[in-house]
């Protein structure tokens, strides 16, 4: 799918990805930098429309724009803290539809610390991405639940919405806006893809 606007044959982005004139593919300022700087208009839009249509089908596109800030929204759930959501909801996004709003207050709280447990357990606290081992060097399992398709952009608190990441993976992830590719299970950070190591659960 191109996004070039006003092309025929073409679709247009959301408004959201309009405003910022990006396109998913292209690499977010702060992680790896814009790599169309110095390039005339006419030539970035074609290399954004070229390099978004050779995307494979089968990779599903996040939104760009965020709902609610997704690092706090984990961190409410897994510490079971619904006051801290319904601030994050209140503060950051009151145009959150109602039903999202209890589904994120009632259901998601009570499901994901099962969920990231089951994990835990079926990984030995390993990070699916790199197979760091945190209870080995610390004692503790610090790996963490990832939302694959992110809460604040609709997804569900499911197990197979969910992997297990060590923090720094789960950091980089998050700052970078680095998509799942399912055609491979490597995580894209625009600079270099990151394979999954491990996977039980998904595929």
């Amino acid at each position: 799918m191109s996004i070039g606007r006003g092309i025929p044959g073409t679709k247009e982005p959301p408004a959201s990805n309009r405003s910022s004139g990006r396109c998913r593919s292209v690499r977010r300022r702060g992680c790896s930098g814009d790599p169309f700087r110095g390039t005339p208009p006419s030539a970035k839009l074609r290399k954004r429309t070229i390099r978004c249509s050779a995307r494979p089908p089968a990779i599903p596109l996040e939104p760009w724009a965020r709902i609610l800030p997704e690092e706090k929204l984990e961190a409410a759930l897994i510490m079971d803290d619904r006051s801290a959501v319904e601030e994050l909801v209140r503060d950051e996004s009151p145009g959150v539809a109602e039903e999202r709003k209890q589904y994120l207050y009632e259901e998601a709280p009570r499901r994901n610390p099962d969920l990231v447990d089951r994990l835990q357990h079926l990984y030995d606290g390993h990070c699916q991405v790199c197979r760091w081992n945190p209870v080995d060097e610390y004692g503790e399992p610090l790996c963490e639940g990832h939302h694959i398709q992110w809460l604040s952009r609709g997804g569900d608190d499911a197990l197979d919405n969910l992997m297990l990441v060590c923090p720094n993976h789960h950091r980089a992830i998050h700052r970078c806006d680095a998509p799942l590719d399912w055609g491979d299970m490597a995580y894209d950070f625009g600079g270099h893809r990151e394979a999954v190591a491990a996977d039980r659960h998904l595929v």
